[in-house]
C-alpha cells in the first residue's frame, strides 16, 4: 500500500510538469511567431511607403493676369530707378503731316515798321485833310542799286489788301505796324483821281524805305489833290 501510494503521487506530478513546459513552448512559438510576421509586414510597409513618396505631386499652375504696365521698376544693386520700355504705337497712314506753319513763329512788333507824314494842298496851302492815303508796294529787280530804283522799280497797288488811311484835320497821316519795305505813297483813289507824292515837279513818285522796329518820317509835301 505504502509503494502504491508513492507511485500515485509520482503519476499525479508528471503530468503537472509536462503542462508546465508545453506552455513556456507555445509562448515561444506564438513570440516566434509574431516577430515573424512582424518582420514580414515592416518591409511591405517601407516598400508601399517609399511607392507613395516617389510619386510627383502635382505642380499648381499661377495663372498672370495683367493689369497695368509699369512705369518704372527700380534697380536693387544700384537703387537707381529706370524707367520702363515704352512702346511706339505705330503711325496711321490716315495722319496728316505736320505743317509748317505750326513750327514757324509769325513775324513781332520788332519786324515791323511805321510811316508818317504830312499833305499841304498845292491849291490853296492849307492842310490836306480827311483825304485817303494808301500804300503801294515797289517790286525791283534782284540786284537793282539803289540810285536805279526810280527808273527800274514798279509799283503795285490792291484796294483790298494794300495799307491805306486817312489825314486828320492837320494834314497828319501814319501807318503803324507795316512791312518793312519800299513804298510809294499814293493819295486819292485809283479808281477816280489819285495823285503821288513826288519830288518837285518830276511826274515819278518818291520811293520810301522802311526799316523794320523805325518810324519813318518823310515830313510835309505839296499835292495837287483833288
Amino acid at each position: 500500500m505504502v509503494h502504491s501510494s508513492r507511485i500515485n503521487k509520482e503519476v499525479v506530478t508528471i503530468p503537472f510538469k509536462k503542462s508546465i513546459v508545453e506552455d513556456e513552448v507555445d509562448k515561444m512559438m506564438r513570440s516566434k511567431i509574431q516577430n515573424l510576421g512582424f518582420l514580414i509586414i515592416l518591409p511591405m510597409a517601407l516598400v508601399i511607403f517609399t511607392a507613395c513618396n516617389s510619386q510627383e505631386e502635382p505642380t499648381p499652375t499661377a495663372i498672370f493676369i495683367p493689369t497695368e504696365a509699369p512705369t518704372s521698376f527700380t534697380n536693387e544693386s544700384q537703387g537707381t530707378p529706370h524707367q520702363a520700355p515704352q512702346v511706339e504705337s505705330p503711325l496711321s497712314p490716315l495722319a496728316a503731316p505736320e505743317s509748317p506753319l505750326a513750327v514757324a513763329s509769325g513775324p513781332t512788333e520788332e519786324d515791323f515798321a511805321s510811316l508818317r507824314g504830312r499833305l499841304i494842298s498845292k491849291t490853296t496851302g492849307q492842310p490836306l485833310a480827311n483825304a485817303i492815303v494808301r500804300l503801294a508796294e515797289v517790286y525791283c529787280p534782284e540786284g537793282t542799286a539803289p540810285e536805279d530804283k526810280e527808273t527800274d522799280c514798279f509799283w503795285a497797288l490792291s484796294n483790298a489788301f494794300s495799307p491805306s488811311t486817312f489825314s486828320d484835320a492837320n494834314g497828319y497821316f501814319q501807318f503803324n505796324n507795316v512791312e518793312a519795305r519800299d513804298w510809294v505813297v499814293l493819295i486819292g483813289d485809283m479808281m477816280t483821281i489819285y495823285t503821288f507824292i513826288t519830288q518837285g515837279d518830276q511826274d515819278k513818285p518818291i520811293i520810301w524805305t522802311t526799316t523794320p522796329g523805325q518810324l519813318l518820317d518823310i515830313g510835309q509835301h505839296e499835292v495837287a489833290y483833288p
